[in-house]
């Protein structure tokens, strides 16, 4: 009916979407992610080695996909890799200038993505060959690449706030079980899963695409640079880490308190009644709303038009559709009739998790990640519970196996990744089966090593 259709557009899981999405919009803008990803990679040592900096590069990107989407951390991460592959293959390389003395040359950061081969081409000296810089040719510009890809994928599973798959998995599990999975039962199953997935992918790089360049001469000179460039800190830029702090208290907060004051102190227990991660979108929505970045002009960090504009509509609409999706599949006794098939191929509690994850893997090549997770948890929460497997379990699980690596088409993030034109078809198949088998096999056997604690 249209009130029961009214009724999606206001789940908590709407607003929590938002608010996620214009943070890391906001945080963009303002120029604070591309600071503290030179800032990582400018650290001593990190720039002086290439297989150092790729790694760094790959953690920095995990670590920011933490808070901001995969998709979103892609498009920031991915000129600033590509702009670091061609100034490192410039600068590993002698350029003639008008004098006829050799120079080095480096790139700015902000080269678009598609003019990034053309602008590093440089005169060689006469009777040197120069290094051919397509991308066909080039491991270093198909690890930056991938490496962004595989970096964000796995830093998104480290938090609930790190890709909307997993809000509707905790709402899902919230719905089905009646169980609620904190921010930091999430972290101490995602964390692990995190490092062990960005670990095996930068191996599994290095294995198809090992860097033809070691040593880098000149590039931490280019991250200083950069830096410069960048200034001191605007007070937009202040007041969106303020921001940031704020989300990351009112998240880790609740849990903590208990431990730092005791169960039975009336603030901890007070915060653990009205503090529900829910709670926090409407709160980070109104500071950013609120704090400027500008007094003299009266601008703030985000108005009405921008937040119009920025708001992922469609993915809103796919979450919402999602769940109306499976609660009419529910209704309709579909979900019934699948979960007791399942329940009747008599799964252990072991092999779930690993079902799930294989599952999930194959369908969101061909539907979307976000009603893959929607439809899966919701099958497959009951039959944990059936056969005594913690349900938490499967909420984790799910929305990791739900981001496709394999194929442009399999969602925003892999396509997002794609789209900057630095990765052949062939690569991202080959590579990405293998990638997508690390990530469901990692998952699966941290979700059920960590089940009866969670």
């Amino acid at each position: 009916s249209i009130q029961e259709t009214a009724k999606l557009f206001g789940q908590t899981i709407f607003f929590w979407v938002m608010t996620t999405s214009l943070l890391a919009y906001t945080i963009q803008k303002q120029g604070l992610a591309k600071r503290y990803a030179l800032f990582f990679l400018s650290i001593p040592g990190v720039a002086s080695s290439t297989y150092r900096l790729l790694f760094f590069y790959m953690l920095v990107t995990g670590f920011l996909s933490w808070f901001v989407s995969d998709a979103s951390t892609i498009a920031l991460m991915m000129p600033l890799g590509l702009s670091l592959q061609s100034c490192i293959r410039t600068l590993t390389r002698p350029a003639v200038n008008e004098a006829g003395a050799d120079a080095l040359v480096a790139l700015p950061v902000d080269v678009p993505p598609q003019s990034l081969v053309a602008t590093a081409t440089v005169a060689a000296p006469s009777g040197v060959q120069p290094l051919a810089l397509d991308k066909a040719q080039s491991p270093l510009a198909s690890f930056f690449a991938l490496g962004t890809l595989y970096a964000a994928v796995a830093g998104g599973v480290a938090t609930i706030a790190g890709a909307p798959h997993n809000a509707v998995a905790i709402a899902q599990l919230e719905a089905v079980a009646d169980v609620t999975l904190g921010w930091f039962s999430w972290m101490m199953v995602g964390v692990p899963i995190f490092f062990t997935v960005l670990v095996l992918s930068y191996l599994l790089l290095l294995l198809f695409f090992k860097p033809e360049i070691r040593d880098i001469p000149g590039v931490r000179e280019f991250l200083r640079e950069e830096r410069k460039k960048l200034g001191r800190m605007t007070l937009g830029e202040k007041n969106v880490l303020v921001v940031f702090l704020v989300t990351v208290s009112l998240f880790t907060l609740p849990p903590v308190l208990p431990t730092l004051l005791g169960d039975q102190h009336p603030f901890s227990q007070w915060l653990d009644n009205v503090m529900s991660i829910w709670l926090v979108a409407p709160i980070v929505l109104i500071l950013l709303f609120s704090l400027p970045t500008d007094l003299r002009k009266g601008e703030l960090l985000l108005n009405w038009k921008e937040a119009a504009a920025r708001t992922p509509w469609h993915i809103l609409l796919m979450v919402t559709s999602a769940v109306g999706m499976t609660d009419a599949l529910a209704d309709f006794g579909f979900m019934d009739i699948v979960t007791n098939s399942i329940k009747g191929a008599n799964l252990s509690a072991a092999a779930l998790p690993f079902f799930a994850g294989v599952v999930t893997s194959v369908s969101t090549n061909f539907i979307s990640g976000v009603a893959a997770t929607s439809v899966y948890t919701s099958m497959l929460i009951p039959v944990a519970q059936h056969i005594g497997l913690n349900p938490a379990s499967i909420a984790i699980i799910v929305p990791c196996a739900a981001v496709g690596l394999t194929f442009p088409w399999a969602g925003p993030t892999v396509a997002t990744a794609f789209g900057f034109g630095e990765i052949s078809l062939r690569d991202l198949i080959r590579v990405g089966i293998l990638a997508q088998v690390i990530m469901v096999t990692v998952a699966a056997t941290y979700c059920l090593i960590f089940a009866p604690i969670l």
